[in-house]
């Protein structure tokens, strides 16, 4: 079966985000936060923020993913926004925010296989096709 949506074919089991524009806003504020880091600004408002522009692009909620309730509950942010972390667990959030962003396809290599290290083997392999 296939669907239409405003013009676009989508053959079964293709999936569309019905939201626009979500990859500027991904990106700045991950810069933000790379920024942030940079300076050694490590208050959970830059990761809060970055939160409102990544969870719209996840196949679910972000706050019902495993990575992060766990990561939630291992790491709970400061009640005060503005208030600092120490690096290394500002850090882990950035890395459980780039896992989460490679098991839904939004970093990375995609060549439509489901394995990460197959895609960077394919990307990589200098051997010329036949």
């Amino acid at each position: 079966m296939v669907a239409e949506t405003h013009g676009i074919q989508l053959s079964e089991g293709e999936i569309m985000s019905v939201y626009l524009q979500t990859a500027h806003s991904l990106n700045k504020y991950w810069e933000r936060i790379t920024d942030a880091m940079l300076e050694m600004d490590t208050r959970p408002l830059y990761l809060l923020t970055f939160e409102t522009a990544l969870s719209p692009c996840l196949s679910e909620p972000l706050y019902e993913m495993s990575d992060y309730v766990k990561q939630k509950k291992e790491h709970p942010f400061p009640k005060d926004p503005c208030q600092t972390m120490n690096f290394e667990e500002f850090m882990s959030w950035k890395t459980i925010y780039e896992i989460i962003m490679r098991d839904n396809n939004l970093l990375g290599l995609l060549n439509g296989s489901d394995s990460h290290d197959e895609a960077a083997e394919d990307f990589f392999d200098d051997t010329e096709d036949e």
